[in-house]
């Protein structure tokens, strides 16, 4: 089977979910009460019941990818998704998909995941057996996609700093890579708030200093076992200082708890150890700038439509500065982050260039053709998501393969088309 291109699997997407944009085609499930009015404890038993399913069926003979990946089963809270990583191209008919990240994908109607963050924080720190088997179903299901389908890209799965010193994850890790070699990713996300951190690394020494003394001899050696390895979301800490405003209240500063900070994965002995970076999406959305003001489609997409980047709130909090009280005063704050994400941008991108990663450089969002231009990013990096932003699939259905959702809940509205670039719609 072929892949579709960018365009072909937007033209085919749209013509079954017009709103696949904003509206997961992952069937939504029948809740009480909507998930930001319920408790960590009722969230935590509706995960929990979903993963124990998935479980049962897979040990009654299913396929993990079969019942992973579902999106019609609505008697369950999430499922799994693959986001596609796209060959940067102005022209989408030229865009190939170049990898896929597994992602959770709920079954409340919305791409957005935040709301569960928290029951994933509460499991790793509370139940690491249970954690650890819901870790373990999301590689066995790459795996198997990537068995079945031979031309499919690689898929990437998260690994926190805590989880890469687990005997039990590392083992998980050499198994996928002997099964799936050089088509089975695992990403080095930045979380070290789990309960975990601290007994693994140590109080001794930054960040910096623990990761690079207990966790970098690690991806040595997994690098040299084979394993192919990329750094996550990638921040510069001489522009951020917050990830936001609840951070800001706590004193967490990314400074102590930001695993990737850029300098750090780019210098000479952490870099010998990836295949490529990927850059945080705050970074991208900053120094492009992209906003709702881009484009017809990101004005469609929340992200952008509610300014959840760079609004003023937002941005005095990640730099550290009170809220200015002026509007002229916030439009010049918002213009000093993007003038500093852009320097610091421009600078990585020039030293991934040096590194010479296996891998492209990976950006987390979607490009518009003016930053591809501006950039030089033309067939030389990979944008996540790509126009479909944060939408994620079933492996299949990047084959065309894609499921129609039942009649009842069939979306009546209109295809978001014209809201894309030109450049999508050409021809």
């Amino acid at each position: 089977m072929a892949l579709l291109n960018q365009r072909q699997l937007f033209e085919a997407m749209t013509n079954t979910y017009p709103d696949v944009l904003t509206r997961s085609v992952y069937q939504p499930m029948q809740l009480s009460q909507p998930l930001f009015k319920m408790s960590l404890a009722e969230k935590r038993e509706l995960f929990v019941a979903a993963l124990r399913g998935m479980l049962k069926d897979i040990g009654d003979g299913r396929s993990p990818a079969e019942v992973a990946y579902e999106t019609d089963e609505s008697g369950r809270l999430f499922s799994f998704g693959l986001q596609p990583m796209w060959e940067v191209r102005e022209d989408k008919e030229k865009s190939r998909l170049v990898g896929l990240e597994s992602l959770l994908a709920l079954h409340t109607a919305s791409w957005g995941v935040g709301l569960v963050v928290d029951v994933l924080d509460n499991l790793l720190d509370t139940d690491i057996d249970l954690y650890l088997q819901f870790k373990g179903l999301e590689v066995q299901a790459a795996v198997d996609a990537l068995e079945t389908f031979p031309s499919l890209p690689p898929i990437s799965v998260n690994l926190r700093p805590s989880e890469w010193l687990l005997p039990e994850v590392q083992s998980m890790v050499l198994d996928a890579t002997r099964r799936a070699p050089g088509r089975i990713v695992f990403e080095l996300t930045e979380y070290t708030q789990d309960l975990h951190f601290t007994r693994l690394f140590g109080k001794q020494g930054s960040l910096s200093q623990r990761l690079t003394r207990t966790l970098l001899p690690v991806l040595r050696r997994m690098r040299e076992a084979g394993v192919k390895l990329l750094a996550d979301d990638l921040l510069p800490f001489s522009v951020y200082c917050f990830d936001g405003e609840a951070s800001r209240k706590k004193g967490h500063r990314l400074i102590d708890h930001h695993a990737t900070e850029s300098s750090t994965m780019l210098s000479s002995e952490w870099s010998a150890v990836f295949h490529g970076v990927k850059i945080s999406l705050d970074w991208v959305i900053h120094a492009m700038p992209l906003g709702k003001q881009t484009g017809a489609a990101f004005a469609s997409v929340p992200l952008y439509s509610k300014s959840m980047k760079d609004n003023p709130g937002y941005v005095a909090a990640v730099t550290g500065k009170p809220v200015p009280e002026e509007d002229v005063e916030r439009s010049s704050a918002l213009r000093d982050l993007q003038k500093a994400a852009k320097a610091e941008l421009q600078a990585a991108l020039q030293e991934v260039q040096q590194h010479r990663f296996d891998i492209l450089p990976v950006l987390e969002a979607t490009l518009p053709p003016a930053q591809i231009a501006e950039w030089g990013l033309e067939g030389a990096a990979k944008e996540q998501g790509g126009i479909f932003f944060e939408a994620r699939f079933p492996p299949a259905w990047f084959f065309g393969q894609i499921l129609p959702p039942p009649r009842a809940q069939r979306p009546k509205v209109s295809s978001p088309k014209k809201a894309f670039p030109s450049t999508c719609n050409e021809g």
